[in-house]
Formats: C-alpha cells, structure tokens, sequence
C-alpha cells in the first residue's frame, strides 16, 4: 500500500494502543482500515474516493477518542464509517457478509406470503393459515438459496466490506 495508507494506519494504530479488542471490533476499527486502503486504492479512479480521503486524515485523528469516550468524535467517527460502507457498496461493489441471503429471506418470505394469502382467499374451505404459512417457508427457503448463491459470488469475487 502506499505512504498515505501507512501514515493512516500508524497515526490510529498509536492512539488505540491499550485499547480491548473487544471495543475495537465494536467500532470497526479493521473495516475502517480495509477501508481506508480501498480509498486509496480507488481515489485515482473515482472523484467521491478522492474527497474521501480528506474526510479519512481528519477523522484519523479522533478515532482513539471515539473509541474511549462518547462525544462528537464518536458520532464523526460513526459517520464516517456509513459514507464509506455506503459508499463502497453502491460505487463498487463491495457488500457485507451475508447481505443477499438476508436481504433476498425476508424480501421472497414476504412476498411469498401474500401470494399465499390471496390463495387462501380463493380455496375458501381450507385452513387459511396453511397457505400463508407454507408459502412464507418456501418463499424463505427460495430466497435463502438464492441469496446464498449471491453471497458465494461476493466472497468468491472478494467483494467483502
């Protein structure tokens, strides 16, 4: 990586030293540096990277106060991190774990259960709560497969945030 990136790292890597790992991953420290040296990486490419990178000197100067104590380096801190993972998610591609499995459940588990609902309107003499109920499990199952297909394409990809 190059001398930015190292500068970033060594600056926050000191002001978190003594820190638990348990607060560290809390704050998403690592995600803060993968991306951080994603930025890096793509700043030469994409103007929003570029800018961002200003954004990321800045806050690196506040991040073993947002990590020891609530305040307005914490919600900068916060902040921050969203843009990036907003950022990283919609201009390149990179998702977190497990987000199409989720996303794709509960989004076939729904609509699923109003196909399932309009079917128990039309077989009157049934349990409608049958219909509902199995048509929410597969609508679940389908969407879990095939979010996991996605999720696989990610990994694979190494598209991870």
């Amino acid at each position: 990586m190059g001398d930015w990136y190292n500068k970033i790292e060594t600056r926050v890597t000191e002001q978190l030293k003594g820190a638990r790992h348990k607060d560290l991953r809390f704050f998403r420290v690592e995600e803060y540096f993968r991306m951080t040296r994603r930025v890096e990486g793509f700043a030469s490419s994409c103007r929003e990277c570029n800018t961002f990178k200003y954004e990321i000197e800045k806050t690196s100067e506040l991040v073993g106060q947002a990590v020891a104590s609530p305040g307005k380096a914490r919600i900068t801190y916060d902040r921050l991190i969203g843009k990036l993972s907003k950022h990283m998610q919609k201009q390149h591609g990179f998702y977190p774990p497990f987000y199409f499995t989720y996303l794709l459940s509960v989004t076939y588990a729904l609509v699923a259960s109003v196909f399932g609902f309009v079917a128990s309107l039309l077989f009157t003499q049934a349990d409608k709560w049958f219909f509902i109920i199995t048509a929410f499990i597969i609508g679940l199952i389908a969407g879990n497969l095939k979010g996991a297909k996605k999720d696989s394409v990610v990994r694979n990809n190494k598209k991870l945030l």
